[in-house]
């Protein structure tokens, strides 16, 4: 966090002089009270930091209830299938707790199936296009923006 610290002298009671913290942009003013030494005001110190709002969603499940790895795999002969045998076998590796591996790796079981059938970027686009979105999805999302959070969404697409 990158911080940059200013002093001025400044007259007791004025607006500036008052304890107060605001966040402006992606930037945090915080000012410290004045110091004072013999009964004057010497110096007032303002802290401002680089203050970033980020939210991160991923895209199936909270925002969309499509799940596109198994659409992509629908677009293969029998992957629907495929996918569940491929989802089922992950679950299994996952509980039987092998090493080095993580519940929900199933991309990258499935990966192999998509090379052998050629699906290509444009199929997992077609597929992504069609997404429809969870209610108050775009609500949530239009009131982060108009508060200055910077959106990102995750997807596996």
């Amino acid at each position: 966090m990158k911080t940059h610290m200013a002093q001025s002298s400044l007259p007791e009671g004025s607006r500036r002089h008052q304890s107060a913290m605001m966040i402006s942009g992606h930037f945090q003013v915080e000012e410290r009270r004045a110091v004072y030494q013999s009964g004057r005001l010497f110096t007032s110190q303002y802290i401002c930091r680089h203050v970033t709002k980020l939210v991160y969603f991923d895209l199936e499940g909270p925002l969309s209830p499509q799940d596109n790895a198994y659409e992509v795999m629908a677009s293969i002969d029998r992957g629907k299938e495929m996918f569940e045998v491929i989802s089922r076998y992950d679950d299994l590796l996952a509980l039987e707790g092998r090493e080095d591996y993580e519940a929900g790796d199933t991309l990258s079981l499935i990966a192999p199936f998509l090379v052998s059938h050629k699906v290509n970027e444009d199929v997992i686009s077609k597929v992504s296009s069609k997404a429809m979105l969870v209610p108050g999805a775009k609500e949530i999302v239009q009131k982060l923006l108009s508060k200055d959070w910077l959106v990102y969404i995750i997807s596996t697409s």
